[in-house]
C-alpha cells in the first residue's frame, strides 16, 4: 500500500495534501479516488482518497494506530559534507537504516562549500522521500551544517552528552577495532525517537579524511577513534557500513 508522510496529520480524520504530494499521488502513481493509502506522522493512519481532482488531494483516515518500526538505538550521525551525489546517498541510506539525527559538518578537508539553504532543502526532500518509502513514522532530524569546532562547542552538547558511546572511524587507528569496542559494551534496546540517552553518536570524515588536529579535538571531546579494518573504504561506504553494523549489532526489536 502506498505510504506518504504528512507532518501534523496525526489523529486527523480528514487530510488535504499540498501540491507536491498531490502531484506524486496523482501524476506519478496515477492513483484515483477510492485508492487506499497509509499516512505517516509518528503513528500510522489507514485511509483512502476521497478527491484527487485539481491540485490537491483529500484523504479520509479510517483509523490510526501506533507503530514500532525502526532500530533499537538512537544514533546521531555527524557527517562531513561529501561531494554531490555521495552526500545525497549517505543521507538517503542513513534515513533508511534508522538514524535519529543527521548533522552535516564542515571540516578542514571538505571539498564542497555549503552556501544558503538550497542544499538543506534538497536533503530534507531526500529524507522525506526515504522515510516514506521505508515506512518510518518519524524522519530523522536534519540540522543546518556547522563547522566541526562549532559542533563540538555548541551543537554537540544538544546530542552527544547524553550518548553512552561516541566513535570516530579513522584510517590511522591501528589498535582499537570497531567490533571489539562494540563487544565491550552492553546492548542498549531503546525505541527510536524515545530519547538520546544511552545512544550512539558517530562522526564521519570527508573524502580526504580528518586532519591530525581534528582527531585531537574529537578525542578531547570524549570520542573514541576506531578502525573499520584493513581495507580502505570510500567515505560514503564507510558511513553506510558503520551505521549498518550498529543497527545489526543492536538489532531492530523492541522491548
Amino acid at each position: 500500500m502506498t505510504r506518504i508522510y504528512v507532518a501534523g496529520s496525526r489523529g486527523k480524520k480528514e487530510i488535504v495534501l499540498g501540491k507536491r504530494d498531490a502531484h506524486y499521488l496523482k501524476d506519478v502513481l496515477r492513483m484515483k479516488s477510492g485508492d487506499r493509502v497509509i499516512v505517516l506522522d509518528r503513528d500510522e493512519g489507514e485511509g483512502y482518497i476521497t478527491d484527487i481532482s485539481g491540485n490537491y488531494v483529500n484523504i479520509a483516515v479510517t483509523k490510526w494506530k501506533k507503530i514500532k518500526r525502526g532500530i533499537g538505538l538512537s544514533i546521531v550521525l555527524g557527517q562531513s559534507i561529501l561531494k554531490g551525489e555521495k552526500m545525497d546517498m549517505v543521507i538517503e541510506k542513513a534515513t533508511e537504516i534508522g538514524v535519529h539525527s543527521i548533522i552535516p559538518l564542515v571540516t578542514e578537508r571538505v571539498i564542497p562549500r555549503y552556501s544558503g539553504n538550497e542544499k538543506k532543502r534538497r536533503w530534507e526532500r531526500i529524507i522525506s522521500e526515504s522515510a516514506r518509502l521505508c515506512g518510518r513514522p518519524v524522519p530523522p532530524k536534519l540540522s543546518a551544517p556547522v563547522t566541526l569546532g562549532d559542533f563540538l562547542r555548541t551543537s554537540y552538547h544538544d546530542h552527544g552528552e547524553a550518548c553512552s558511546l561516541k566513535i570516530v572511524p579513522w584510517e590511522d587507528e591501528k589498535e582499537i577495532m570497531f567490533f571489539d569496542l562494540l563487544r565491550g559494551i552492553p546492548k542498549i534496546p531503546r525505541p527510536l525517537g524515545e530519547r538520546l540517552g544511552e545512544g550512539v553518536i558517530v562522526v564521519m570524515g570527508p573524502e580526504g579524511g580528518f586532519s591530525g588536529g581534528e582527531v585531537t579535538l574529537l578525542r578531547k571531546a570524549g570520542f573514541e577513534t576506531v578502525s573499520l579494518g584493513s581495507l580502505i573504504l570510500r567515505s560514503e561506504t564507510a558511513t553506510i557500513y558503520t551505521l549498518s553494523c550498529l543497527a545489526g549489532f543492536y538489532g531492530s526489536k523492541y522491548e
